[in-house]
C-alpha cells in the first residue's frame, strides 16, 4: 500500500539477526536518495564507499523505525490480492574493487580538476557534459555536481582538510581523481 524512503543497503561480516518484528540495528552504507516509487521502469541506487572490512553479506531494506521513516501511497493499491505493498526487485547487484594508486594526478581525458593541492577552491575544466561526485576517504559522499563545457570553480571551504576522490562520470567514461585540501595559514 506505501512505498517508503530510506531505502538502503547494509554491507556486514555477519548475517543481521532480529528475534522480533523491530527494524535491523544497523546503519547502512548506501542509502537511495529518495523514494523508490517507479512503477514501470528501473532506479538505479549507486554508491561508493572504502570498505573497512571483509564483507560477505549486504542486506537491502528501510532500517528506520516507523516514526523516522516517510511514507507515500502506492498509486496501483485497490485492496485486491497484489496490489498491496511496495515490491523491489533487485535486477544487479555489481561490488567492484577500486584503485586509487593508478590515478593520475591531474588529467582525465577531456577533463581535469586543479590544483592537485588545495585550499578554498577547487577548479574542473572540460570539454563536455560531467556529473561530479565528491567524496572523502571514508567514501561519504561530500558533493555531487553537473558540469558543463568550459571552467567551473568550487568553493570548498566548509569541507575539512584531507584526501578527496572526485568521481566523473561523461558519457563515454567513468574515471576517478585523487586532490587534497589542505589547510590555509
Amino acid at each position: 500500500e506505501f512505498y517508503t524512503d530510506d531505502v538502503g543497503a547494509y554491507l556486514s561480516t555477519s548475517a543481521p539477526n532480529r528475534n522480533d518484528d523491530q527494524p535491523l540495528i544497523a546503519d547502512p552504507q548506501i542509502e537511495a536518495d529518495d523514494f523508490l516509487d517507479n512503477t514501470d521502469g528501473w532506479t538505479m541506487v549507486r554508491d561508493t564507499l572504502i570498505a573497512d572490512s571483509a564483507y560477505t553479506y549486504m542486506t537491502i531494506g528501510n532500517f528506520l523505525d516507523d516514526l523516522n521513516t516517510s511514507v507515500m501511497s502506492n498509486p496501483l493499491h485497490s485492496g485486491a490480492v497484489s496490489t498491496y505493498g511496495a515490491y523491489y526487485f533487485v535486477d544487479e547487484i555489481s561490488v567492484q574493487e577500486v584503485s586509487t594508486t593508478e590515478i593520475p594526478k591531474h588529467q582525465i581525458s577531456n577533463f581535469t580538476a586543479f590544483p592537485h593541492l588545495f585550499t578554498i577552491q577547487l577548479t574542473f575544466n572540460s570539454s563536455e557534459v560531467h556529473q561530479l561526485r565528491i567524496m572523502d576517504v571514508q567514501g561519504r559522499v561530500v558533493d555531487e555536481l553537473q558540469i558543463s563545457q568550459g571552467s567551473t570553480q568550487l568553493d570548498t571551504s566548509s569541507w575539512p582538510s584531507g584526501i578527496y576522490f572526485i568521481q566523473s562520470l561523461s558519457n563515454r567514461e567513468l574515471e576517478l581523481i585523487k586532490v587534497m585540501k589542505v589547510r590555509a595559514d
